[in-house]
């Protein structure tokens, strides 16, 4: 039910950059509303840490999580060595990366530190019951010692200079792949550092925001805000998919509640 509702917004955010298919858009809507689905998906994982050098040589600690369908709060709590720190962050399920850095260094003790997050709702079926457990998600430890400490960032972290914890540089490639990183002329649409598209979106399917590279990959702004775990349309239809952690995807394969996909070297859907 909910791969049709998707298929539904998808077909809506084709037509409605051509003429005279944008007429059937109220209809395709009007379908996809009928379905009245009142499921909720709340499942969150793959809690881990991520660790970035900015161009001081400062630190930052990030938890980040693979994001739910849908959005609700959540709570991640942080312990060192299997005790309570007090240190407790208030987000929600879909932000996927929170910088926990001050509240480390503040906290002020070397160890081994993990954290979990947990939503805050319970997941519902197509009629809107409550299903399953609370979702929840730990991380496996990162280890903090007396040099980690003593160079961790008191300020958070800004758009430039960083290098990622597997020792990626700046613009080379996004976080978490080892792929070299679209030079400028190919980011979608442009030949220059940003490009702004001014179509409608619809749903997961965006055209009205604008690309800007942070350094350290590409991201989507919408209203000067990153967006997560959505595509977005060039002005020729080619597709790209930004991430959970809210950078651009290269060269992998993934699965989200549509299916599996798999985007190319420039970003682009392959399949």
């Amino acid at each position: 039910m909910k791969l049709r509702k998707f298929s539904a917004l998808l077909m809506a955010a084709v037509v409605a950059t051509s003429t005279p298919a944008g007429a059937v858009l109220g209809q395709i809507t009007a379908y996809a509303d009928s379905d009245k689905d009142k499921s909720k998906d709340y499942n969150i994982s793959g809690a881990e840490w991520d660790t970035q050098t900015d161009s001081s040589g400062k630190i930052h600690i990030y938890a980040t999580w693979e994001t739910s369908d849908d959005s609700c709060g959540a709570t991640i709590t942080v312990r060192r060595d299997d005790k309570s720190t007090g240190i407790s962050v208030t987000t929600t399920t879909t932000k996927g990366s929170v910088e926990v850095t001050q509240l480390i260094k503040k906290y002020g003790k070397t160890g081994d530190y993990t954290f979990k997050i947990k939503a805050k709702s319970k997941s519902k079926d197509e009629d809107g019951k409550t299903t399953g457990d609370i979702a929840e998600s730990e991380s496996d430890f990162l280890e903090i010692d007396s040099d980690m400490m003593k160079n961790l960032s008191s300020t958070a972290a800004t758009s430039s200079g960083a290098t990622t914890s597997n020792g990626q540089t700046p613009g080379s490639s996004i976080p978490g792949t080892t792929t070299t990183q679209p030079t400028t002329s190919k980011l979608p649409g442009t030949s220059g550092n940003q490009q702004t598209t001014n179509a409608a979106s619809t749903g997961d399917f965006l055209q009205n925001g604008t690309w800007a590279d942070w350094g350290i990959g590409w991201v989507y702004l919408v209203n000067g805000t990153p967006v997560t775990s959505k595509w977005v349309f060039d002005s020729q239809g080619k597709l790209y998919h930004i991430g959970a952690n809210g950078f651009m995807e290269i060269n992998r394969t993934f699965t989200d509640y549509t299916g599996t996909h798999t985007v190319g070297a420039d970003g682009a859907l392959v399949s």
